[in-house]
């Protein structure tokens, strides 16, 4: 009896050490995929900025013709 529950203290145990690994890889992934979402972020203003500048260029060239 005190074999199986000393089995059962180490299946706990990794168990534990496994569910500890998998919330830091967690915590890891929902940090890089902030990451992304921000430099999604800049990007999509980065092209708003470059839409709106050749916009006003093509105004520009329409007003030369």
């Amino acid at each position: 009896m005190g074999r199986l529950q000393d089995g059962k203290l180490v299946l706990v145990a990794r168990l534990s050490g496994a569910v500890d690994r998998l919330s830091r890889a967690v915590d890891g992934l929902s940090r890089a995929v902030d990451r992304l979402s921000r430099a999604v972020d800049r990007s999509s203003d980065a092209v708003d900025r470059l839409s709106g500048a050749v916009n006003r260029l093509s105004s520009a060239v329409t007003r030369l013709s």
